[in-house]
């Protein structure tokens, strides 16, 4: 399931706006499985995709916000999420997103 938030903002704001992005697909996550028992029967993989147009023109782009080990850790706490810094993600199928080059 893809789970997307866009920032606006200017790009002296970027990383706090990320990480503000972040912060709320991973509550929306938890209250769609703890609160709601949304996925309680279901198998799911949960994509985060956090798109700030405004900031695509930063190099590199995907590497800007998060390092390995917050990636690694969403991972573990959210079920195997995959974190995605995107304006464009590709869904291939249900179980693979591409983001173009």
């Amino acid at each position: 399931m893809l789970f997307l938030e866009m920032k606006y903002c200017l790009p002296k704001n970027l990383r706090k706006n990320v990480r503000k992005a972040l912060t709320q697909l991973e509550k929306t996550y938890s209250f769609l499985c703890e609160e709601k028992a949304y996925f309680a029967h279901k198998s799911v993989k949960p994509y985060f995709v956090i798109a700030t147009p405004d900031g695509e023109d930063l190099a590199p782009f995907d590497d800007y916000y998060l390092d390995q080990d917050e990636m690694l850790s969403i991972k573990e706490n959210y079920d195997g999420a995959q974190v995605y810094h995107s304006n464009v993600v590709e869904v291939m199928t249900a179980e693979y997103l591409r983001v173009p080059r």
